[in-house]
């Protein structure tokens, strides 16, 4: 049975469906819920409400591991009746292979993957499934025609035994299913990740290196066409917490930088960001000394969210509100009305400011159970 919506929950799914159908530009939204608070269920309903009046909607699902994923993906789609759930759910597992599935009349499709799957480093390539590579040396046939035979034998099977002839019939059996708009754009990624002249460049790296990493290059270069050629309407990216590091411009990501930043002069997807702890609330003494600054990481995410504008107010207001706190403690109680109605000021300010990027609900603090929450701070 469908878990309705509580009203927080319908709250955000509002606030979310604004930001990312253009209310804040960079169309980015956070769900910071404590745990246990129903992130899955405001991430359920803020896509069927994106995806209502679509003519045609897919979306990413990427969450840190398999079991997740496995738990999750089915939950995001309970908005539809079972039949529908079970067609728009795709068993694809890695963006690579998203042109070879065979179309159909589907207008919801939804897609999980895990970054050891899609979104792999670049030092950590390898060369992933035996149908991957057996679709890899279909396209490659028909890009730079005879490239193949010059490979050293064995090389695209790269270990694959008696799982080799059925992976090479699924993919000559799909092959007819993709455009010839993917194949193109297929060409256009290996000219990019390899250089040119892309043929020369391809058959120097296949003998220079070992097959693991050149045959990685490969499908990464089949997941960015597969990104180019079929975008997603929406990216769900759960316990973004994870991904901290692929906001940084030293991350050595390309595929997940194209998610979340789009390509050139494309605009990115909207991305649905879930986190109970987007960022450190605090850090210890230590921490502190190894250069780990939790006040600064949550205005890099606000950045992220909202844009440097935002950031740049955000740290502004942050510091008025800081100060004034201090003061607040400080002065005696008959002096506090100014600052404190100074603070409640700043508040609202900020809550206008970071309300179109974000959202966090908690459970009222409280030591025992039965006892009910202690009153609330008059700022």
């Amino acid at each position: 049975m469908t878990a309705r919506a509580k009203p927080f929950q319908e709250a955000t799914v509002e606030a979310a469906t604004a930001a990312l159908q253009g209310g804040n530009p960079l169309r980015r939204f956070l769900v910071a819920d404590e745990v246990g608070l129903g992130k899955t269920v405001v991430a359920r309903d803020t896509l069927s409400a994106m995806a209502r009046t679509a003519r045609r909607f897919t979306v990413y699902y990427i969450t840190s591991g398999l079991k997740v994923a496995d738990q999750n993906k089915a939950e995001l789609l309970r908005f539809l009746d079972e039949e529908s759930a079970d067609a728009a759910l795709s068993k694809i597992d890695r963006v690579g292979l998203i042109p070879f599935e065979p179309s159909g009349p589907r207008k919801l499709r939804l897609y999980a993957f895990t970054p050891n799957t899609s979104f792999c480093k670049s030092q950590r390539l390898y060369g992933g499934k035996a149908v991957e590579r057996a679709f890899i040396s279909l396209l490659l046939d028909r890009i730079y025609p005879g490239l193949a035979n010059d490979f050293p034998y064995g090389y695209i099977e790269n270990g694959a035994t008696s799982g080799w002839k059925a992976a090479c019939t699924a993919a000559e059996e799909r092959i007819d299913h993709v455009s010839q708009r993917f194949i193109a754009s297929y060409g256009r990624a290996l000219r990019t990740e390899f250089g040119m002249p892309a043929r020369r460049a391809i058959l120097e790296a296949v003998h220079n290196t070992r097959p693991g990493h050149s045959l990685g290059r490969m499908r990464k270069a089949l997941a960015h066409a597969a990104l180019e050629s079929t975008p997603p309407d929406l990216v769900i990216f759960d316990e973004f917490q994870c991904y901290r590091h692929v906001r940084s411009p030293e991350d050595d990501n390309p595929l997940a930088k194209q998610l979340l930043r789009g390509k050139e002069s494309a605009a990115p997807p909207p991305l649905l960001l879930l986190s109970a702890t987007p960022y450190r609330f605090f850090a210890e003494r230590w921490e502190t000394i190894a250069g780990i600054a939790p006040h600064a990481e949550l205005f890099e995410l606000i950045e992220f969210l909202g844009g440097e504008r935002v950031r740049t107010e955000a740290e502004a207001q942050f510091r008025k509100f800081g100060d004034l706190l201090h003061l607040i403690g400080k002065l005696p109680s008959d002096d506090r009305g100014t600052p404190i109605s100074e603070a409640r000021t700043i508040k609202r300010g900020l809550e206008t400011l970071l309300v179109p990027l974000m959202s966090r609900t908690e459970r009222p603090p409280t030591d025992h159970a039965h006892e009910p929450p202690p009153p609330p701070v008059p700022i």
